[in-house]
């Protein structure tokens, strides 16, 4: 038989049981971590929605790496490759796409490329990444108002924190609002950062962000947050969800790979790097290279005699 309401809720009261999260009409609506890290509950209830409502997304944790988007044929190796250099590099790379196209799979991989002796800062709100850290890294989960009336932490708070500290390279899980405004910071403070955001676009992908940051009401102008993330931001990595053949179910891709160029233009200046000429079409390298010093930064962490061109053309791969 089907539950009942009252059953309904208070199974949502035992998942956040011990999560520090509480459902109430002061707090109504919660997000989580639940079954052990291995789903994220969405739970909204009166006066909010009309009755309750609840999403589980139980999501895999796995041990994502380039190489295993490789072997689903996510990217080709040539690309691969020249995330694993972003990642030595503690570039700083925007990944975007629509719902479930595989952003924090993609990212996850990036980060698990980085070397063990940078900083990093992971932040989230509820965290879905689950990355093997080093002795210098940290990660960082927002709270909603505790149990006890204690102060809520946001996603921006934890940024702030992150930019008082000497960090390599910040990530944050996902941006979707005010907190996009510090990350205008950490391009003035030098620091690498990565992130996830819902576009449909690589380009669009960069105006959200724009459009996020001036949610902060610091009356800092578009074009001033613009410049900003044109200089700040190295690589849009654009993943798709598509239909598999014949319908077969979700296939998860990179779509394509975008370089940013510092600009004092009324619009982002950009230029694939590696893309597909049709839809289905394989992506490849389009001859295009990254900006100059991310180029000369790469080519003194390749080996002797591998150049940036080489692992773009991929006449010289990394171990993944």
């Amino acid at each position: 038989a089907p539950t009942t309401a009252t059953e309904n809720r208070q199974l949502v009261d035992r998942l956040l049981a011990g999560t520090n999260r509480r459902l109430d009409a002061s707090s109504a609506i919660q997000q989580a971590r639940v079954l052990d890290g291995k789903a994220r509950l969405t739970a909204v209830i009166p006066p909010v929605s009309d009755q309750l409502s609840v999403t589980l997304r139980k999501y895999t944790v796995a041990d994502e790496t380039l190489a295993s988007l490789v072997e689903r044929r996510s990217l080709p190796d040539a690309a691969a490759g020249f995330l694993w250099a972003l990642a030595q590099a503690a570039a700083s790379v925007l990944f975007s796409g629509p719902t479930g196209a595989g952003k924090t799979t993609a990212m996850s991989a990036f980060l698990r490329a980085v070397p063990d002796d940078m900083c990093i800062r992971m932040c989230e709100e509820v965290r879905e990444l689950h990355i093997p850290l080093s002795l210098h890294s940290s990660f960082y989960e927002a709270s909603t108002v505790a149990m006890d009336g204690g102060r809520r932490y946001s996603l921006r708070d934890l940024i702030k924190v992150c930019l008082a500290q000497r960090v390599d390279l910040l990530c944050v899980g996902e941006v979707r609002g005010e907190e996009a405004y510090e990350l205008t910071r950490a391009v003035n403070a030098g620091c690498g950062f990565t992130c996830t955001i819902h576009a449909n676009s690589a380009r669009e992908a960069l105006s959200a962000l724009v459009e996020n940051s001036l949610k902060a009401g610091e009356n800092i102008p578009e074009s001033v947050a613009r410049r900003s993330f044109a200089r700040g931001i190295d690589v849009v990595v654009h993943l798709d969800r598509r239909l598999g053949s014949g319908g077969t179910g979700p296939n998860r891709q990179v779509g394509e790979i975008l370089a940013v160029a510092p600009s004092l233009a009324e619009d982002f200046t950009t230029e694939p790097i590696f893309a597909r000429t049709q839809r289905n079409a394989p992506m490849e390298w389009t001859g295009t290279m990254p900006q100059p010093e991310l180029t000369r930064k790469i080519d003194e962490l390749l080996p002797e005699g591998a150049t940036t061109k080489d692992l773009l053309a991929g006449e010289w791969r990394p171990h993944l």
